[in-house]
């Protein structure tokens, strides 16, 4: 599995998780072992268990960190031994990548400087190798100020709060109701897609470049696309002149059981502030609701405050 959010990991990259158990981190790692690369999975799981949670273990090699004395094994306190059994990997390979699920065992066995100091010369040398790195860890077994240090040293692709697409239940729309989506995936195109097919009308208000969407196959032939930028093509609406995309919006909800995807409500904040936003999406709720259809908003991670969210989430499925 690559990343909806983010694509392919890139090679010299390193990446964090945030999950209670490695499943997100675990389906990334293989679909890039998938690809071509050779992946070590350093975990704190006894070896049957990791390649049972694996689908490609005979193409995975596993090492074990536990204070138990098996043969093989390397001891969460013995820092310097599982780097050094992570070198050897990388030297006898020559595209890699890395999989650590020890967090919390190096934590209960070393300082927290010495664990973190750790993870920053993996990062540094993962880049200098051209690997691929993926730290899964449960922020909650951390202190706030650690979890910072851990987010600046690697890019956090995905967690239990923001989970790709593929970790999330399937949705069958009931019409007349709002959903709203917390993520900067494709899922709301997704579920707005299914829900079309079954002869529907359906308007996407979108913040990236239609044709790149029509060229994925995503969405049906006959979907409307309204894009968000100041670009000079058909599909253009300014995000600089709301009256216009407002008036649009509403004239498309008032057909019945049509289908309205609203993604780029931070763009849209920026240029005309929340209250308007607010108040048009409150009107639009209203009219999917009378006229049978949906309402699909999708709201980027931190894109509005918990006051905002909470507001536009009121009388709407949150998903």
């Amino acid at each position: 599995m690559t990343t909806d959010h983010y694509g392919p990991l890139q090679g010299g990259g390193t990446y964090l998780v945030d999950e209670t158990s490695p499943g997100m981190s675990v389906a990334v790692f293989e679909g890039h072992v998938r690809t071509g690369r050779a992946g070590l999975y350093i975990t704190g799981e006894p070896p049957e268990l990791a390649r049972h949670r694996l689908a490609v273990a005979d193409k995975v090699d596993i090492t074990w960190v536990t204070d138990v004395s098996v043969p093989g094994a390397l001891k969460p306190a013995m820092i310097d031994q599982i780097n050094a059994r992570r070198e050897r990997f990388l030297e006898k390979h020559q595209k890699t990548i890395l999989l650590l699920d020890i967090f919390t065992h190096l934590v209960s066995a070393n300082d927290f400087a010495n664990v973190f100091k750790f993870y920053s010369y993996i990062r540094d040398d993962t880049h200098h190798r051209d690997s691929i790195t993926i730290i899964s860890l449960d922020r909650r077994a951390l202190e706030e100020g650690q979890y910072r240090k851990m987010s600046r040293l690697a890019r956090l692709i995905f967690s239990d709060e923001n989970p790709p697409d593929s970790f999330l239940p399937a949705l069958k729309m009931v019409e007349g109701h709002t959903y709203v989506l917390k993520s900067g995936g494709k899922r709301a195109y997704r579920i707005a897609a299914e829900a079309a097919r079954c002869d529907r009308q359906l308007m996407c208000v979108v913040r990236t470049f239609p044709d790149s969407l029509r060229e994925q196959a995503l969405m049906p032939a006959w979907t409307e696309f309204h894009w968000l930028s100041r670009a000079s093509h058909p599909d253009v609406v300014r995000p600089d002149r709301p009256a216009e995309l407002f008036e649009r919006l509403t004239q498309f909800l008032s057909k019945d059981r049509a289908i309205l995807l609203l993604d780029g409500i931070d763009l849209l904040i920026a240029e005309v502030g929340f209250n308007e936003l607010y108040r048009a999406v409150t009107h639009l709720k209203d009219l999917a609701r009378v006229r049978k259809g949906n309402l699909l908003i999708q709201v980027p991670p931190s894109s509005l405050t918990p006051g905002e969210f909470q507001k536009i989430a009121a009388e709407a499925e949150i998903i």
